[in-house]
């Protein structure tokens, strides 16, 4: 059904990765081996890329690196210290203490 709709709104599986096809399974091992090896390396350098795009716009810099900070709390790699602030006292006159 997810493919159904996917298809109706313009998007196929091999906008989200490599499409495996009758002929990937004609191959040899080797063959298919070596194939997934440079497609690896296509969204390797593809990642760089966008990296380079990203770290080069300084909006786009900081939402990465909050999303980074997210995920390190996620995982529990950040741990967030919640402190409390105390409440100030108010000025108080000779004698009276302020609440």
């Amino acid at each position: 059904m997810q493919q159904l709709i996917d298809h109706l709104e313009g998007i196929f599986i091999s906008d989200y990765g490599l499409e495996i096809t009758d002929a990937f399974y004609e191959l040899s091992e080797e063959d298919q081996e070596q194939l997934i090896r440079e497609y690896m390396q296509s969204l390797n350098d593809a990642e760089v890329e966008i990296n380079d795009q990203v770290d080069s716009d300084e909006t786009l810099k900081e939402i990465k690196d909050g999303m980074k900070f997210l995920e390190s709390v996620s995982k529990g790699e950040t741990q967030i210290e919640m402190v409390k602030e105390e409440e100030e006292e108010e000025p108080t006159e000779e004698g009276v203490r302020g609440t």
